[in-house]
């Protein structure tokens, strides 16, 4: 069974058994609730952050990922998500797939609350395989400024309604491509295209995906390189091509203190 097949079955099976203890409508009537009472957070854009940043350094918390293995089982988002901003990072992109990455829903709320609380206004990426409208409410719950729909993993019916839906409930979306036959979903109401440069089948990574498809995709988007991107020269092309921003995971959590790699890395460019 591919990565897609095993990562599609986990999702459904975890959905199905937090719907038994807490219902999609209860975490509506909640959304419901916050919206009237004005207590929604009000965060920062991800496409004007990626805009308006020189190099657009989206820097993701995981602990894990499917192709390495453990990457930094220690790693705590109060910590490091505020080590992020500090290092310069655009955005952060937070993974909440316990099972393939090791990161929890929860570290969403946790991501945002201490950005916030350490002085920074910088937006989060819910990171997921989102499948349902639950998951859109949630992740504006706990403060996501975006999630990411991956085109892998929808239908185009599917995802045209969670686009939709997305944007009623006031988040941005990121859809994610990987190839050529994908490009209907980038050209949609999406605010920023991601081409990501994981192979589901195996979990490697080539970054010459982004660069090859680049030339395909809408000229009025926002776009983000996700995936495999390892060096400075590799982020200078990826800008030069025609990209706003870069997702960077493995590079940085593999290291003993990711804000410090990326820091670095930053400076380099």
């Amino acid at each position: 069974m591919s990565y897609k097949e095993q990562m599609l079955q986990q999702k459904r099976q975890e959905l199905s058994e937090r719907e038994a203890t807490l219902t999609t409508q209860t975490v509506l009537e909640r959304y419901e609730a916050m919206k009237a009472d004005g207590q929604l957070a009000s965060p920062s854009s991800l496409k004007l952050a990626l805009q308006d940043d020189a190099y657009g350094l989206v820097a993701e918390f995981k602990r894990k990922s499917p192709g390495v293995g453990v990457l930094n089982a220690e790693a705590v988002p109060q910590v490091l998500c505020p080590g992020f901003a500090g290092a310069g990072a655009a955005a952060v992109s937070m993974q909440t797939n316990e099972a393939f990455f090791d990161s929890k829903l929860a570290f969403l709320r946790t991501a945002y609350g201490t950005i916030e609380g350490h002085g920074f206004n910088i937006p989060v990426l819910r990171n997921d395989v989102i499948i349902s409208k639950r998951q859109l409410l949630e992740a504006r719950l706990f403060g996501a400024s975006a999630v990411q729909l991956d085109a892998d993993f929808l239908s185009f019916e599917e995802y045209s309604e969670l686009l939709t839906y997305a944007h009623n409930i006031g988040l941005e979306v990121v859809v994610a491509i990987r190839n050529a036959d994908q490009l209907n979903y980038a050209q949609t109401a999406a605010d920023i295209v991601a081409v990501v440069n994981y192979n589901l089948e195996d979990f490697t990574a080539d970054v010459q995906r982004s660069l090859q498809l680049v030339a395909q995709l809408p000229k009025d988007k926002v776009l983000l390189a996700e995936g495999g991107v390892r060096t400075a020269d590799e982020i200078r092309k990826l800008k030069s091509a025609g990209y706003h921003g870069v997702l960077l995971g493995n590079c940085l959590m593999s290291q003993a203190d990711p804000a410090a790699a990326l820091q670095q890395l930053r400076s380099e460019l």
